[in-house]
């Protein structure tokens, strides 16, 4: 009896030891690897969604950023005064996240946020622009062009860094006279750059403490057909113009994570680096722009002004865009 109950008593207390052992560092380092991966995937989703509805509006607002309610603004020479201008334009167009729905919940933006869920968020942009008219050929040429960087954006601790640069060329099909409209077809290329990042910190509960950068950013190339009628009013006082734009991109979105985490278990932590991108190529045909644009023009003795509205049926976004400029 005595030998059996040592027997048990061994097999007991050997059972126990082997319970209690502390999981081995590479245990430690595998479980921390899934747990700041299932911390980081709601991140991850909510930075897809964005990036893909990135995609379908920086096209739209890049074909804003030099509008004119002249069709045609007529020749740098010959001409008395020469036809040329220039100034700054601001703009904006919706930008559709489904993805971000949660985000406008939990952050209460109310009517506000119903709104944006309903038509999209804002994606502005502002540019300097100039345009000057063509030599003897009816037909004139715009340049576009913005860069505006900021490490602390709207004092929320994200670097936003956006550059854009264009040129555009229209030929005037029609020039106005007492009864007829200017009428012009052009043809225009701007290149889109930008990038948003931010530091964070993370402590889902589980046990995994993260921290690190996660950034967006967006590189492409927008090539735009464009057609468009205006008819300067009362002594070239008033202009109403109206037109259309077909567009198209090439160029690429994405994300990417710069994490680091420590996991704690049994007394045993394991830190790791957790690294992940997302990357979207946009081929030119996809993602088309197809817009029906139109505003109003104010001419005064050496100043232009123009307001204008504009919807993009591909991807259901609106847009707007006002412009001032000094003018010959």
């Amino acid at each position: 009896m005595k030998k059996l109950i040592t027997t048990i008593f061994c097999a007991v207390l050997t059972a126990g030891l082997f319970a209690a052992e502390p999981p081995s560092k590479d245990q430690v380092r595998e479980q921390a690897y899934k747990e700041i991966k299932n911390a980081s995937a709601d991140l991850e989703s909510t930075m897809t969604a964005f990036v893909n509805g990135l995609s379908k509006a920086v096209a739209p607002n890049a074909v804003q950023h030099n509008v004119w309610a002249d069709a045609y603004i007529g020749k740098l020479f010959p001409a008395l005064p020469p036809h040329l201008g220039g100034g700054v334009s601001v703009m904006t167009s919706t930008m559709k996240v489904d993805g971000l729905d949660q985000f406008i919940d939990d952050a209460d933006m109310g009517t506000m946020g119903d709104m944006f869920k309903k038509m999209g968020f804002p994606l502005p942009s502002a540019t300097g622009n100039v345009r000057v008219g063509g030599l003897f050929a009816p037909f004139d040429i715009g340049v576009s062009f913005m860069k505006y960087k900021n490490d602390d954006l709207f004092s929320t601790g994200m670097a936003f860094d956006y550059m854009t640069v264009g040129i555009d060329l229209r030929y005037a099909i029609m020039e106005q006279t007492l009864t007829r409209p200017d009428i012009s077809v052009g043809f225009g290329w701007t290149k889109v750059h930008g990038n948003l990042s931010k530091g964070f910190s993370l402590n889902d509960g589980s046990g995994a403490k993260l921290s690190g950068l996660v950034a967006t950013g967006f590189d492409t190339n927008v090539f735009c057909f464009s057609g468009q009628i205006s008819k300067s009013l009362l002594g070239n006082v008033l202009t109403p113009y109206a037109g259309t734009r077909l567009a198209f991109q090439k160029g690429t979105y994405g994300w990417n994570t710069n994490l680091k985490g420590e996991y704690k278990e049994s007394g045993v932590t394991a830190d790791i680096d957790y690294n992940s991108k997302y990357n979207k190529n946009v081929k030119f045909g996809q993602k088309p722009v197809f817009q029906l644009y139109g505003g109003l023009g104010f001419r005064g003795l050496i100043f232009d002004t123009n307001l204008g509205v504009s919807f993009d049926f591909v991807s259901k976004s609106f847009g707007s865009n006002f412009s001032f400029r000094l003018v010959l």
